[in-house]
């Protein structure tokens, strides 16, 4: 989360720090929430895959 910096002098250094910081914390966070779509994604493949079955089991009846 960004941290609101109101009236604070920030050297040059200090500000690439931070913002290099905040752009890592971005990037663990979209990497993140990549990973948990690819995993939904083949958890609703499988999901899906399974009721076909199902419904051709139940059809070859």
């Amino acid at each position: 989360m960004r941290k609101v910096i109101r009236n604070v002098k920030e050297s040059p250094e200090d500000k690439i720090k931070r913002l290099e910081e905040e752009k890592l914390n971005l990037q663990l966070a979209l990497a993140e929430t990549i990973e948990k779509q690819v995993n939904d994604k083949i958890e609703m493949q499988l999901a899906l895959a399974e009721a076909v079955e199902m419904f051709a089991a139940k059809g070859g009846d």
